[in-house]
């Protein structure tokens, strides 16, 4: 369903406007029952508190990360350090992967697609908000079990500072996704790998 809300002097000066399904009652009767279910069952109230589930289960994986999120929508910004707060697309496409094969999409989002957004429906419940949390903590987990062999040191302020050479990066190759989907690396040399870091407690 939607609307155009104008004044009447420019709605004076628009054409006439038909369409082969608008406004038939089916339509609209599914768009109201829609609406009536938004309020019956206050899923707007809901998303302030699932989404407060969400935030304080990353913030307790993650606590040195930056958040940025009100109510339900959520971005996980994904850099190579707090100090440069470079941006890790990289690793960013690898834990998107990861979640993928969890069956949890978590789009790239930003100028650099390094920001991963948490944008659930109103139905969203904290069960499902715990799930996501877990799915994520794991993923990173794996990410920094992975890396072990390029080295993992702690630095002085306490965080475990991964430098990742970016082959290990590289999206297996399954027919689940496409050459687009997996070769992130493609303008990197296998033989020289590029290093970046991420920052996980």
């Amino acid at each position: 369903m939607a609307m155009v809300i104008t004044s009447k002097e420019i709605a004076d000066n628009l054409s006439d406007y038909t369409n082969t399904f608008g406004g038939n009652p089916v339509a609209c009767s599914i768009g109201l029952a829609v609406l009536d279910v938004i309020q019956n069952e206050k899923l707007q109230s809901s998303a302030k508190s699932v989404g407060k589930c969400l935030k304080d289960g990353l913030k307790a994986i993650a606590p040195k990360h930056p958040m940025i999120g009100r109510g339900m929508i959520v971005g996980i910004e994904i850099v190579t350090d707090k100090e440069s707060r470079k941006p890790a697309p990289e690793a960013a496409d690898l834990l998107s992967h990861k979640l993928k094969e969890n069956k949890i999409i978590i789009a790239n989002e930003g100028q650099d697609k390094n920001v991963m957004l948490i944008t659930p429906p109103l139905c969203f419940t904290c069960d499902n908000a715990r799930h996501i949390v877990q799915a994520i903590d794991t993923a990173l987990a794996e990410i920094e079990k992975g890396a072990s062999e390029a080295g993992l040191n702690q630095s002085s302020f306490g965080e475990n500072r991964m430098d990742i050479p970016l082959n290990i990066l590289s999206m297996p190759s399954t027919s689940g996704y496409s050459s687009e989907e997996s070769d992130f690396d493609s303008d990197h040399p296998k033989d020289i790998p590029p290093k970046f870091n991420i920052t996980y407690s």
